[in-house]
């Protein structure tokens, strides 16, 4: 089953909190095998969990 994840970071610019719903974690340029294939970018923390909620329970769902 594919965990969807929130990854907290900065926006491109540097000066606000960014937060990824991510299908995984993003590569760190060490050989770990983080393999995020997509991503969703909010600035409101709220939001990002309510958008992780759903994809995690469509992800459960499709696996039944």
């Amino acid at each position: 089953m594919q965990k969807w994840i929130i990854v907290e970071g900065l926006t491109e610019d540097g000066k606000q909190k960014e937060y990824q719903v991510s299908d995984g974690e993003p590569y760190d340029d060490t050989d770990n095998k983080n393999e995020r294939t997509m991503s969703y970018d909010f600035t409101d923390l709220q939001e990002a969990k309510e958008l992780c909620k759903k994809l995690n329970k469509r992800s459960s769902n499709e696996k039944r």
